[in-house]
């Protein structure tokens, strides 16, 4: 008798206590528990577990919290960009900053997409395995891809895709640069979907040969020449690409720097026992052979020019072409609900940002 009252009163008293548990920490997808024969275990989950504001798709201001189509919390997302905008600096990495190389993660795993077959893109972060990670172009990467595991580790329910595409958004914007709109949802995928070699620009490339690799991204050419103004950040490594050296003075800050020293600087080819690759007067800045291409291109140069002479120019095709670039491959589906966002950077956070 005892023990029925108390069964009651647990039946009575705990479902609402349960359903706000179960969505904050991330079970609300969970529809019935069930003991190992298949029966239900208690009746604490004889009902379903997901709100009514967010089951079937639906986004709904609920609580306070603006829930996406999956029961994640916006501000779930907004504490992942934390957790690695608070972790960029690091003196025991080579170049003791990793915002650089975090957008290489992101743009390697997304500029395999190839639209004439449908394949490849940030849909997927195949390079968790062996055959695209080994890919010549993708050496280096595995220090980022090692670096995000803390955060995986910390938030295990976001996919890969979602976390090295964000990372990317991440670098971008805390060392200065656009807001770049993102959003959450893609998926990873099985060693199947690994795209084959040969998608990603290798820093030897003809103009042709740039406006092909990235006609086949769908990719106009002011696109390939902003999204080229990445090169502002970090440096080439001998012992990842062959080359070496940095494109700028200050390679932690994303401005304009690299279509103005492009633009107005004198370079010669470097001699050395390296690949072909070209260092300005002072010989401490390089370019590679496809930077080069862009300047004697006269379509893309013109874009050269506009960017070195307008930094907003560049900041604003730069985060309308990255922002694409990120989403490539992946089918609108798979997207969760609300739409793309700007997250806050720190900065932005201790004088009161949030998402707009």
């Amino acid at each position: 008798m005892k023990f029925n009252l108390l069964l009651l009163f647990t039946c009575l008293l705990l479902p609402s206590f349960t359903l706000a548990s179960s969505e904050r920490f991330g079970f609300a997808e969970n529809a019935e528990s069930k003991n190992e024969d298949g029966g239900p275990s208690s009746c604490l989950f004889r009902r379903r577990l997901v709100s009514p504001s967010i089951e079937g798709g639906a986004k709904k201001e609920r609580g306070g919290e603006d829930v996406g189509r999956k029961g994640r919390r916006r501000d779930e997302f907004q504490e992942i960009y934390n957790a690695i905008a608070e972790n960029l600096r690091d003196a025991n990495y080579v170049d003791s900053h990793f915002g650089p190389i975090l957008v290489r993660l992101a743009w390697h795993s997304s500029g395999t997409y190839d639209y004439k077959t449908d394949t490849g893109g940030s849909d997927g972060a195949t390079m968790r395995f062996p055959i695209e990670a080994n890919y010549s172009v993708n050496r280096g990467l595995e220090y980022a891809r090692a670096h995000l595991e803390r955060v995986k580790k910390r938030f295990p329910w976001v996919s890969y895709s979602d976390l090295w595409t964000l990372a990317g958004v991440v670098g971008i914007q805390e060392m200065g640069g656009p807001k770049i709109p993102w959003r959450s949802g893609r998926r990873d995928a099985p060693i199947q979907k690994t795209p084959p070699d040969g998608r990603i620009p290798h820093g030897n490339e003809t103009s042709a040969e740039l406006k092909w690799l990235f006609m086949r991204k769908t990719f106009s050419g002011q696109e390939l020449v902003a999204l080229n103004g990445a090169h502002v950040l970090g440096r080439c490594h001998r012992s990842r690409s062959g080359y070496e050296g940095p494109w700028v003075w200050n390679p932690f800050r994303f401005t304009n720097a690299f279509f103005v020293q492009l633009a107005f600087s004198h370079y010669h080819v470097r001699k050395w026992d390296g690949p072909k690759q070209y260092e300005d007067e002072s010989g401490k800045l390089i370019m590679l052979v496809s930077d080069m291409s862009l300047k004697r291109d006269p379509e893309l140069n013109r874009y050269v020019q506009t960017y070195a002479r307008s930094q907003k120019a560049f900041f604003q095709d730069f985060s309308s072409a990255f922002s694409k670039l990120l989403e490539l491959g992946v089918p609108e589906s798979h997207f969760e609900g609300g739409g793309r966002r700007v997250l806050a950077t720190l900065e932005e956070q201790k004088r009161g940002g949030a998402w707009e």
